[in-house]
């Protein structure tokens, strides 16, 4: 069952993190966290992300679900969009190519559906996968795929929480 979330409901959805995240809204000065989402160090970055995993973890599977949905969905009407801004700004790669990779990210990143424990049984006993949260992670990567690389990392981090 496909679930729909309007681009409408995300922004809203968006909007209310960041208002959490930032203190009502309003950007916080130099000497604050965050400024229009952006952060000022890696300490910093993993504070609001742990402040984020949080307030994630409040949402349900269902609610998480839908969340994914709409960044799929929103991410494939505006991957030529997207691959454009991409390229513009690296002049790296081709067009196309981000083009391909907005889709890979979208199509093939799974969401909650992965967190489903598994059971396996057989002459040496039982063994049972089960995913559990644990919190942030910091990594860092190339600027050449942002943007596809960034709706992986929303769509992962969607499906993570506790």
């Amino acid at each position: 069952m496909a679930l729909h979330i309007s681009e409408a409901e995300l922004e809203r959805i968006v909007r209310s993190v960041v208002s959490e995240l930032t203190g009502g809204g309003q950007s916080k000065t130099a000497a604050g966290r965050v400024v229009n989402g952006q952060c000022r160090s890696v300490d910093e970055a993993v504070d609001a992300a742990a402040a984020a995993f949080k307030a994630l973890s409040a949402h349900t599977l269902e609610d998480r679900k839908r969340f994914i949905e709409a960044i799929r969905a929103i991410g494939l009407k505006n991957k030529a969009l997207l691959a454009k801004m991409a390229h513009e700004e690296t002049h790296l790669g081709r067009y196309e190519h981000k083009i391909a990779k907005n889709e890979t990210a979208c199509n093939l990143t799974p969401g909650v559906e992965i967190l489903e424990p598994k059971a396996f049984t057989g002459d040496h006993g039982l063994t049972v996968h089960e995913w559990a949260p644990f919190g942030v992670v910091v990594a860092t990567g190339g600027v050449a795929v942002v943007r596809a690389a960034l709706r992986r990392m929303l769509i992962r981090a969607r499906r993570c929480a506790v």
